[in-house]
């Protein structure tokens, strides 16, 4: 059975923050072995550390935006994207829907949100694709 964390708001974003860094080539010490513990099990937030990280990184969202992007999360482990590429496909998604901004595109490289976008049906551009 994976091991289950709920980690607080601070514990939240150096995790992540301690993941994406984390050279899977080094020599394992102990603080890398604890990080990829946290990560091989099942970590949970409250809704606590949900409205906090809201209130620092969401301070541009809607609320409608949020909505949205909560229909779009449910795609995240089938298709291989993170929450985060689900609040920006949403936030493309309710922009398109003002008259003005209806054939705006996102521009990106980024693998996970080209997977939520297709999800989506939303365009894409990935200037910097190498052909």
């Amino acid at each position: 059975m994976q091991e289950r964390f709920l980690l607080d708001t601070n514990a939240y974003f150096n995790f992540l923050k301690n993941t994406v860094f984390l050279d899977t080539d080094a020599k394992n010490n102990s603080y890398e072995a604890e990080i990829r513990r946290i990560k091989e099990g099942k970590c949970y937030i409250s809704e606590i550390s949900r409205l906090e990280i809201i209130s620092v990184i969401g301070k541009p969202f809607s609320p409608a935006t949020l909505n949205t992007a909560q229909t779009i999360v449910q795609f995240a482990l089938i298709h291989n994207f993170g929450s985060l590429d689900a609040v920006i496909a949403a936030t493309l998604l309710d922009i398109r829907m003002q008259e003005e901004f209806g054939n705006m595109c996102m521009i990106t490289s980024d693998k996970g949100l080209k997977a939520c976008l297709n999800k989506c049906k939303l365009p894409y551009w990935d200037a910097f694709k190498k052909e």
